[in-house]
């Protein structure tokens, strides 16, 4: 590192450590990210298998419209979308309810409406007062697209003002879809079939979630502006990877990061697990948030309202942070291509009880390689079976026999106690006879099968309980923290020179994480006297 720009280390590279690098690096600092994989990526990566790759993250991604869009400018700047086509789908999500009855969830408001009214006419009602909603929000998702490029703490008084004069004709829908709970809405409607499907418009059942985020994702691709981009998940972290590496920043794999370096209360570098120093003017946690705060910290810079956060997710993180997910990956021997992209289904009481830590019925069969054909072989396809599931259950099975030993030299390997090996074939058995059951074409053609727990993505990125997308949107336990973070930004408060990024500071999503990245930038930046810029290769 040269004496004439100022540094940075960034811990982690998923999506929001690669994106915090990118713009740092825009803004004349030299970085590092360290990462304690051999890929960059985090939970949003894929993995090959005799020939088919498991592509674990993405389903819908907001920001996936036309280049010239608002919302796209985030991953332009990243990299990300530049000559890579988008899938978009009709239906955002089909269930087939338990009397056998299809909903199909289209994105266009006026098919949705129609294709509701000739299942269940006895709720018109209803039915209109959620259509209507959609209708409204397609037209809020441009001004959305304006709010996620700046910090509100950054904003200046004029942009404060001219936010809130965007937002004032929806304030009225935000109050109203925000102060009711999807669980509660669905129970307005007449048709018990209906009334199952809302809860799972996000492919499984999701407690705790206002009728807020459904309408908002329904606009996004009623618009066209979520999408699946070719290639994936592993092929969206590698493109953001390389507009990183092509700004001049520096990925080192295998580095896992046991503490921040702490002088007078300013954060000036980290060790690695192995001791080894790295020294910087700032650092910038993209990891886990509680292994930041607890343990490369030692809690002695949390602050009083992040302290209660994440003494409640511990000990009751229903309905506070979002489930890990139990999943299995099938590679057939059958062109799945004509099939509904996501279809959800429900486990009998007796698979639920066959199942560690699943409480709820609903999971989904996605058919991946109709989103992304290339990652199945031709005539093939790849197939992800799916729910919701708790990660202590499977914490619990790992902890017999004292099974679960760290490798050394190797920071994601595990030796998993037979318990936890065992339970994995239980759910292979179970996943892959319901995708038998539904596809009897396919019962000799699978040639692949690969389970995945919450353990699993722990194991692989760190995130709390296997969570994919952190904290529950407007979970009450939250807003003190989220005012915190509009007054101080992602920062602690006591400790100069050390940021965060990622799930557990703005929320889950690609282009939640990939904008926490930015502002973290835009927080150095500011910090420094420097005007922030960005700009697309």
């Amino acid at each position: 590192m040269t004496d004439t720009k100022k540094t940075a280390i960034i811990i982690g590279a998923g999506i929001s450590g690669l994106s915090t690098g990118c713009y740092l690096q825009m803004n004349g600092y030299e970085t590092k990210i360290l990462e304690m994989y051999t890929m960059p990526g985090g939970c949003c990566t894929a993995w090959d298998i005799k020939g088919y790759r498991c592509d674990y993250c993405i389903g819908w991604m907001p920001g996936c419209g036309d280049l010239s869009e608002d919302l796209s400018q985030i991953w332009r700047e990243l990299g990300a979308l530049q000559n890579r086509s988008i899938i978009h789908n009709d239906i955002f999500n089909s269930v087939v309810c338990d009397d056998g009855t299809r909903v199909n969830f289209y994105v266009d408001p006026d098919r949705l409406q129609q294709h509701l009214l000739e299942i269940s006419p006895v709720d018109k009602r209803v039915i209109e007062e959620f259509c209507s909603g959609l209708r409204q929000f397609i037209k809020f998702v441009d001004v959305s697209a304006k709010m996620i490029l700046k910090p509100e703490g950054l904003l200046t008084l004029p942009e404060k003002i001219m936010q809130s004069i965007r937002l004032l004709p929806f304030m009225r829908l935000f109050m109203k879809t925000g102060g009711i709970q999807m669980v509660d809405f669905a129970d307005k409607f007449q048709s018990k079939a209906i009334a199952q499907a809302m809860n799972c418009i996000f492919y499984t059942r999701y407690d705790g979630l206002s009728l807020l985020p459904f309408l908002n994702n329904l606009a996004f691709s009623s618009r066209r502006l979520s999408g699946a981009p070719e290639g994936g998940s592993l092929a969206l972290s590698a493109s953001i990877a390389k507009r990183y590496q092509d700004l001049g920043g520096e990925i080192i794999y295998n580095q896992k990061v046991s503490k921040v370096l702490v002088e007078d209360k300013q954060a000036i570098g980290v060790h690695n697990s192995e001791g080894v120093e790295y020294l910087a003017d700032y650092v910038v946690s993209a990891m886990d948030g509680y292994q930041t705060l607890m343990s490369l910290l030692e809690d002695k810079y949390t602050t009083p309202n992040l302290k209660d956060l994440y003494k409640a997710a511990i000990e009751t993180p229903e309905g506070l942070m979002f489930q890990g997910v139990l999943s299995v990956f099938l590679g057939v021997n059958l062109d799945l291509k004509d099939e509904i992209h996501n279809t959800t289904y429900f486990f009998t009481s007796e698979e639920i009880e066959a199942l560690p830590g699943v409480g709820d019925s609903s999971f989904s069969i996605q058919i991946r390689s109709n989103l992304f054909p290339s990652i199945a072989p031709a005539g093939k396809s790849v197939v992800l079976v799916t729910c919701l599931c708790d990660h202590r259950a499977w914490e619990k099975l790992d902890a017999l026999e004292n099974g679960n030993k760290t490798l050394p030299k190797k920071h994601t390997a595990r030796k998993r106690s037979k318990a936890y090996q065992e339970a994995k074939k239980v759910v292979a058995a179970i996943f892959t006879n319901r995708f038998k059951q539904i596809y009897p074409d396919a019962a000799d053609k699978i040639e692949v099968t690969d389970v995945s727990t919450p353990l699993t993505v722990v194991r692989y990125t760190g995130s709390m309980g296997g969570a994919l997308l952190g904290w529950v949107p407007f979970a009450k336990q939250v807003e003190p923290f989220e005012e915190d973070l509009k007054k101080y930004g992602p920062v602690l408060p006591e400790l100069k020179n050390f940021y965060m990024a990622g799930q557990w500071v703005q929320g889950g999503g690609l282009i939640t994480t990939a904008s926490s990245g930015r502002h973290a930038a835009q927080y150095v930046c500011n910090n420094d006297g420097r005007k922030f810029v960005a700009f697309e290769p």
